[in-house]
């Protein structure tokens, strides 16, 4: 669901096992794929991490300039976002949670180059797993679409700004629906892709 690159060109993705295929042994359904651009082999690694960090439904991931690796753990019931160290065999730095730093179900993440942290986040009223686990399955989607309905409607969904040392700071809700993307510019300025009946890109 999430991919993102560093700045050696290794790719990270989200993967998130959807049970059309058969675990191996040892392998855990949640967890981030690394595929290397050195050429070693195997070319590629899972990272799930353990205990009270262990990734439970990874969706969204980016990557600082200092290689840090901030991960949207949805986690099933309380959102959080991870923070993993690229640099140092993937140690845990910190983490974004509800309840104790105002962040409910986070999606998409940004972090500019003065160590600012964007993340959207869809509230508490709304369970983006219960939206993911849909699929094609219509009546679990309908099931799934009255509380983003209500949501938007209630400006539950919005950009939450934390600085660098991970403390919030202020909720960017002017005109946001559903943020489902953000995007940070070589200037600094941040696109948010947001959903509403037309479709519609915010710039701030």
């Amino acid at each position: 669901i999430g991919i993102e690159f560093d700045k050696n060109d290794n790719v990270y993705i989200a993967d998130i096992y959807d049970g059309t295929a058969t675990l191996g042994p040892g392998c855990d359904p949640y967890s981030i794929r690394i595929y290397y651009n050195d050429g070693t082999l195997p070319n590629y690694k899972y990272f799930t991490s353990s205990g009270s960090n262990k990734l439970n439904n990874p969706y969204r991931l980016t990557i600082d300039k200092n290689g840090l690796l901030y991960v949207a753990d949805l986690g099933g019931q309380n959102g959080r976002v991870q923070i993993f160290n690229t640099k140092n065999n993937f140690q845990f730095v910190d983490d974004i949670k509800f309840p104790d730093d105002n962040i409910g179900s986070p999606g998409s993440i940004a972090v500019d180059d003065y160590g600012f942290i964007y993340i959207a986040d869809f509230g508490n009223e709304v369970n983006i797993t219960q939206f993911l686990n849909a699929g094609s399955d219509p009546f679990a989607l309908l099931g799934a679409f009255d509380p983003i309905k209500n949501g938007i409607a209630n400006e539950v969904f919005s950009v939450k700004v934390f600085d660098p040392n991970r403390n919030f700071r202020t909720r960017i809700i002017q005109e946001i629906d559903l943020p489902v993307d953000l995007a940070l510019d070589n200037c600094g300025k941040l696109y948010i892709n947001n959903i509403n009946l037309t479709g519609t890109q915010t710039n701030f």
